[in-house]
């Protein structure tokens, strides 16, 4: 199956609208062009980008229903946009805050969020600025693609986060740190989904205490 098939047949699966379909395909076209200049993903052609960035952010996010969720998501080292700018796309609703410190990347992000006039996402350079930002009394999930524990550990270590508790949802096998409780490890498959090829990911769950 070509990667313009699958794509197809992947949208079609979930029963999306045409403008989320436009704006799913518009991310990996610009995504691949704007890859060719800076890197933002070691993912260069569009299939691959499809199946990684795309469609695994999709198979969590029905997953783990953020269709009828209320929280605000917190995407921790966003650079090429995934999982965040995925689940802005599908999910109008809800409140998405995508962090990274490169100023290459933060151009990248600020150039997708206005040409696909996603209304509901920001960007910050440190993820202190965007759980700052969050409002009550809505919950904040933190999502990580490519980013060590260890990094956003560091970073949460604060003095000001002392005895805060931080739900994390990271794509990958589980690299726990110090303080991270109630770890779940989700093995998520396209095949209830009637998906071909099938798709295989794993997201780990976790409560970290700092």
């Amino acid at each position: 199956m070509t990667g313009e098939s699958l794509e197809s047949h992947v949208f079609n699966q979930f029963h999306f609208d045409s403008e989320t379909i436009n704006r799913l395909s518009e991310f990996v076209e610009v995504l691949a062009s704007w890859n060719q200049h800076i890197r933002l993903s070691g993912y260069r052609e569009k299939a691959d980008i499809r199946q990684h960035l795309v469609t695994e952010p999709l198979l969590a996010a029905h997953y783990f229903g953020l269709a009828s969720s209320l929280c605000s998501i917190v995407d921790f080292g966003s650079g090429n946009g995934s999982p965040g700018i995925i689940f802005s796309i599908l999910y109008p609703h809800l409140r998405i805050s995508l962090v990274e410190r490169k100023q290459k990347k933060l151009s990248f992000l600020s150039y997708v969020i206005s040409r696909l006039n996603l209304q509901n996402t920001t960007f910050y350079d440190n993820i202190r600025s965007a759980l700052t930002a969050q409002q009550a009394p809505s919950s904040t999930e933190i999502w990580m693609k490519a980013v060590s524990m260890q990094s956003l550990f560091s970073e949460l270590s604060r003095p000001e986060n002392k005895g805060k508790s931080f739900h994390i949802k990271k794509f990958g096998e589980w690299d726990p740190v110090p303080g991270c409780q109630y770890i779940r490890k989700h093995v998520i498959t396209s095949e209830a989904w009637s998906l071909s090829p099938i798709f295989k990911i794993t997201v780990s769950e976790g409560l970290l205490t700092v």
